[in-house]
């Protein structure tokens, strides 16, 4: 499906649905930003919650994976961060987020990218501070794990 990398995924059927993650890229932003799929995923739930009170609000740590950084300046990161702010800070939804962890793997982007982000990444997202949802950023170094024996069997 063009333009869409989750296809027909919905979950908002996830009743009990107590943590994600999202992995972004910031490579190749769309006209709305770099979060329209993880948007309209998060709206799934507030919808399916909105239409029916049976539906359990459990969601208790988002994690956002971002990948490919580059260079902004504190205003134009903090527009580009504001859908997400808006969503999860909608009355009556999310009541039960506790955190929300952003990530920055070292092996997409650089330490000196993923510095100007952490420091313009400061009161990014007011709106779900104020609700009262901690929020961290930090880098992750990862490593490839195929080379590890992990009870998956010897490698070759």
């Amino acid at each position: 499906m063009p333009g869409s990398s989750v296809g027909t995924i919905n979950i908002s059927t996830l009743k009990y649905l107590r943590a994600l993650k999202f992995v972004v890229s910031f490579r190749k932003t769309h006209a709305h930003g770099p979060f329209p799929e993880v948007l309209r995923l998060l709206s799934q739930i507030y919808h399916a919650r909105k239409v029916s009170r049976d539906h359990p609000d459990h969601l208790e740590s988002i994690t956002i994976e971002c990948h490919c950084l580059r260079n902004m300046d504190t205003k134009a990161l903090k527009a580009e961060w504001r859908p997400i702010d808006k969503v999860l800070s909608k009355p009556g939804i999310f009541e039960r987020l506790k955190e929300l962890k952003i990530t920055l793997p070292t092996s997409t982007s650089s330490t000196k990218l993923i510095h100007s982000f952490m420091m313009a990444f400061q009161d990014a997202l007011p709106l779900v501070q104020a609700k009262g949802v901690s929020i961290s950023v930090r880098s992750q170094a990862c490593r490839d794990e195929r080379f590890f024996v992990d009870g998956f069997g010897v490698l070759a």
